[in-house]
This record gives C-alpha cells, structure tokens and sequence, in this order.
C-alpha cells in the first residue's frame, strides 16, 4: 500500500509538472507569434522603404548627367537614398530566451519547433548580408561628403525654398573631375541594386514569418 502511495504520488507529480510544461509551452508560442507579428509589421514598413529609394535613386541616375551644369532640383531633392536606410530590428526578445535559457525543449511540437530555428537562422543570415551593407554605405557616404558641400546644402534647405535655391544658380558640387563623378554614378547604381536585393530578401522574410503564424495557430489551435 506505501509503495502504491508513493508511486501514484510520483505519477501525479509528473503529471503536474507536464501540465505546468505544457501551459508554459503555449505561453512561449503566443509570445513568439506576437515577436513575429512586430516583424512582419516592421518588414512591411521597410519593403516600403526600399521601394521609395530604388524610385528616388533612379531618378537620380535619370538627371545624373546634368549636375556638373548648375543646381538640379530633381538631383537634389532625391537624395534621401544616400543617407542610408532604415535597418531591420529583428525582435527576437523570445527566442533569445528560449535558447539562451535552454527553453527550446518546452517547444515539444517538432513542426514548431523547426519552423521556429529555421525563421530565426534566415532572419541571421540577412543580418549578416545588412552589415555587409552597411560597409558599403559608409563608403559611399565617404564619396559623397568628397563630392557634395553637405553643409551648404543643408543649411540652404533649412532657410530656403528650392524656388530660392534654383534662382540662386547655386551648384554643390565640390568636384568637376568626369572621372570621380562617374566613379559616383556607378557607386549610386551599385546602391541600387543592393536596395532591390535587400528588399527582395526582407519579402521573403515577411513571407516566412507569415507562414510561421499561420503554422503555431494551426498547431496549437490558437486564433
């Protein structure tokens, strides 16, 4: 009788702790789903973004050949791209916890389980593709200072308007050469190309991330 006491104590136990596993389970998968929902919101928000520099470079690549003549509103005024871009912030609060915590055990469904790591691996991989950007940036930010009066042109936008700036006949170009401005042109096609893939890339991530949603809901029969 004092055996099967203990032993059905010990069952009951486990069975508590499996509960308790199962409930926490469920509550990481929910959190997972909202990390993802950010993600997906802030993918849909830089896609965006891509889309409206690859607009503003090529039309400054259309107008390239007329800046050596004096100010070109249009080459002007479409310059944001050269600034940079807005980086993907990955919100990865949960699995970070999983992983470092050894958590990922809780996670028992398989199907979840892998398509959890594998979101997490391709969203790392474009990581290292943006830092590889941002290299590339910093050089062409470093080109552009060496070719643009970025103060003068800056203080000028902040006091007047580009009717003002155009009357003046005012050119920013601290350069003539044909060979560095052509050297320039390239780098801001090279950018191009690099935006397009960047956001080729961030919309196969949204689409993963989508289909991740729609995977845990499925699997825990969560709306």
């Amino acid at each position: 009788m004092l055996f099967a006491a203990v032993f059905c104590g010990f069952l009951a136990e486990n069975i508590r702790e499996n509960q308790v596993e199962r409930h926490r389970e469920k509550e990481f998968i929910h959190s997972i789903v909202e990390d993802i929902q950010k993600d997906t919101a802030n993918l849909s928000t830089g896609i965006a973004r891509f889309i409206e520099n690859e607009r503003l470079i090529d039309t400054i690549l259309k107008v390239y050949k007329d800046i050596t003549k004096g100010i070109n509103a249009t080459f002007y005024s479409s310059l944001l791209p050269l600034y940079g871009y807005k980086n993907f912030i990955y919100t990865d609060r949960t699995i970070q916890q999983l992983k470092s915590s050894g958590g990922m055990r809780l996670i028992q469904n398989k199907k979840a389980a892998n398509g959890i790591m594998d979101y997490d691996s391709y969203i790392r991989n474009f990581q290292i593709d943006a830092a590889l950007v941002e290299r590339f940036l910093e050089n062409i930010f470093q080109e552009r200072d060496n070719i643009l009066d970025q103060q003068a042109l800056e203080a000028d936008i902040k006091t007047k308007t580009i009717n003002e700036i155009l009357k003046s006949g005012k050119n920013y170009l601290i350069v003539s050469d044909p060979v560095t401005l052509a050297r320039f042109r390239n780098r801001i096609s090279t950018l191009q190309l690099i935006y397009s893939t960047l956001r080729k890339q961030e919309i196969k991530m949204k689409q993963a991330g989508t289909e991740l949603i729609e995977l845990l809901r499925k699997e825990y029969r969560f709306k």
